[in-house]
């Protein structure tokens, strides 16, 4: 009996150090999430700022990219044909999500309650439009992505069910 104890007890603590690792993954998840968008808000202003070509080449010479590199010559020839009205539109929807994903992360970082609640629904709301994604051009990025969103969305739901659980033991 004594040694079947000390295995429930054992096993709690690996679960709770388990579930806190999965919650600081999270955590580092959004917040990188956040910074990353932020960076490309920041990128799509300082291009409708300055001359747009000059920047790119600027770049391209600044970090030693190979020219001859396929996918750089395929993110270029994409980056010809978006013009300053839909920089600003880029701009303008990465700072909204990198808001949106930043307070996520903040708020899970100090642990708050309502963090939990907001990421669920915020997460929740992009997994239509990320199915949609997927329908319209397969990718297995885009399924890992969609992946991680869905476990992050179950786990959340899974923590606050068990707080609700504790709360109303006490």
């Amino acid at each position: 009996m004594d040694k079947n104890k000390q295995y429930i007890t054992n096993r709690k603590n690996v679960i709770r150090v388990s579930g806190a690792v999965w919650y600081f993954l999270i955590v580092i998840i959004k917040l990188s999430l956040g910074i990353l968008l932020l960076m490309v808000t920041i990128g799509a202003i300082t291009v409708i700022i300055k001359n747009f070509t000059d920047e790119i080449t600027i770049l391209v010479t600044k970090w030693q990219l190979n020219v001859g590199s396929d996918f750089l010559r395929l993110f270029l020839g994409r980056l010809k044909f978006i013009d300053e009205e839909r920089f600003k539109q880029i701009g303008f929807f990465t700072a909204m999500y990198s808001g949106i994903v930043l307070t996520e992360g903040i708020g899970l970082l100090l642990q708050k309650r309502w963090a939990e609640y907001f990421t669920i629904i915020a997460t929740s709301t992009f997994i239509p439009f990320e199915i949609y994604k997927i329908i319209e051009h397969f990718t297995h990025v885009k399924i890992v992505i969609l992946v991680i969103n869905i476990l992050i969305i179950y786990f959340l739901i899974t923590r606050v069910k068990h707080n609700i659980k504790q709360k109303k033991r006490v």
